[in-house]
């Protein structure tokens, strides 16, 4: 038997091999019986690199299932399950796109099946990767897979501490420049404005995954008045940089923080559509305007529907 792994495990990397699909289907009845031989965990390690390494749908899908189930079933210590999920981790930031869908449609699928208290005592390994990956991920295929695993993630964690500690996390990244304001030469970095981009997608798939949680009053005013002071910030900002580029007969074609404003603006619709009694309150107490000077949250709002960029507009 330990021949026969041995055999398959080559089987499965040589794509000119015309028993590779025979080989899958006896693994397949492998795993199912449970047979316990160190042969098989160096079967499962190549299978992982399969998920993203074969140019084969078929054969990345094939090698994901198997790889779960194998999760699922089998004994596995701390170490050994840890460095399985390492290396599957690992296989999102694959060179191809193809091979990080594939890596991440795996993770998703872990995330489904796996017990909840597995999936909470490892809740942080997945959270910051895919955190990282809404803001980072140039693929719009490997960015939706990102959302949709921040959002089981958060929807089959049971601990309410563990979520709000994601929720607090997502807080302090939204409120970045509102914290930040009285630092004006590192208000408007790059960096920071990406972290406020980070924390307003989390807070919206966090209003659409957990509305037991994101419900609450006073859930929900914090992130409506943390969403409005960062969004006339922003604004400010926008009109100064260009009351400044026509001082010196320049046109601004889009505005630098346009990214920013959209996801900030996504947040707030989101939060309607997901909580709309709760969103509503937390505008009538907080959307209004804070001086003369400046515009209420619903003023803003009208104001964007001839906002520079198309996804604001829209």
């Amino acid at each position: 038997l330990r021949s026969l792994v041995e055999m398959l495990t080559v089987s499965i990397t040589d794509i000119t091999s015309s028993f590779q699909n025979p080989a899958f289907q006896l693994i397949k009845e492998i795993i199912r019986s449970r047979v316990l031989l160190p042969e098989i965990y160096d079967l499962i390690k190549k299978l992982t690199e399969q998920i993203v390494l074969s140019h084969r749908k078929g054969i990345r899908e094939t090698s994901s299932q198997i790889v779960i189930a194998f999760m699922i079933t089998y004994p596995m210590g701390n170490k050994r399950s840890e460095s399985q999920l390492v290396q599957l981790l690992n296989n999102c930031n694959y060179e191809f796109e193809e091979g990080r869908s594939s890596a991440m449609e795996t993770i998703f699928h872990i995330l489904r099946s796996f017990p909840i208290p597995v999936i909470e005592e490892h809740a942080y390994r997945f959270f910051f990767p895919m955190t990282l990956k809404l803001v980072n991920e140039t693929s719009r295929v490997c960015r939706d897979w990102a959302t949709q695993i921040l959002s089981i993630l958060f929807r089959r964690i049971m601990n309410v501490d563990l979520v709000q500690q994601f929720h607090d996390f997502a807080m302090k990244w939204l409120g970045t420049i509102v914290n930040s304001a009285t630092d004006s030469q590192n208000v408007w970095t790059e960096e920071t404005t990406a972290v406020v981009r980070t924390g307003a997608q989390v807070m919206s798939i966090f209003a659409r995954s957990r509305m037991d949680l994101a419900g609450r009053a006073e859930t929900v005013k914090s992130a409506v008045e943390v969403s409005f002071r960062t969004l006339t910030l922003l604004r400010t900002a926008e009109d100064e940089e260009a009351a400044e580029h026509n001082a010196q007969g320049k046109e601004m074609i889009l505005p630098r923080h346009w990214h920013t404003v959209y996801h900030v603006v996504s947040l707030l619709e989101h939060m309607l559509t997901s909580l709309p009694g709760p969103t509503d309150t937390a505008i009538a107490q907080v959307g209004g305007a804070a001086d003369s000077s400046t515009l209420s949250l619903m003023e803003q709002a009208l104001d964007l529907l001839v906002y520079r960029h198309v996804w604001v507009r829209s």
